[in-house]
């Protein structure tokens, strides 16, 4: 079974590191993917509008967090009570 909120990010992460989306392993960080800190900052104002949710940028270390961090910041940023959080 696959998870779509996972599949969504890393194909984000694809397209802006320029990799396949297959190479894309959960526990890579996006150092080591490629993605530069200023391009990872783009990635996650693409992922946030992909969403429609605002992940802050602490959540996602470029050089210690891994995808599936960043995935996991994203469903936290789901939940209702983030939303309401976010949105005052």
């Amino acid at each position: 079974m696959t998870d779509p909120i996972e599949d969504r990010v890393i194909r984000i992460i694809a397209r802006r590191a320029g990799i396949d989306a297959a190479a894309i392993v959960p526990t890579a960080t996006l150092q080591t993917l490629g993605v530069a800190s200023f391009h990872g900052i783009e990635m996650t104002f693409e992922i946030e509008d992909d969403f429609d949710v605002n992940v802050p940028l602490e959540a996602c270390d470029f050089t210690r967090d891994t995808v599936e961090d960043m995935v996991q910041a994203v469903r936290e940023a789901l939940t209702p009570s983030s939303k309401a959080r976010s949105s005052r």
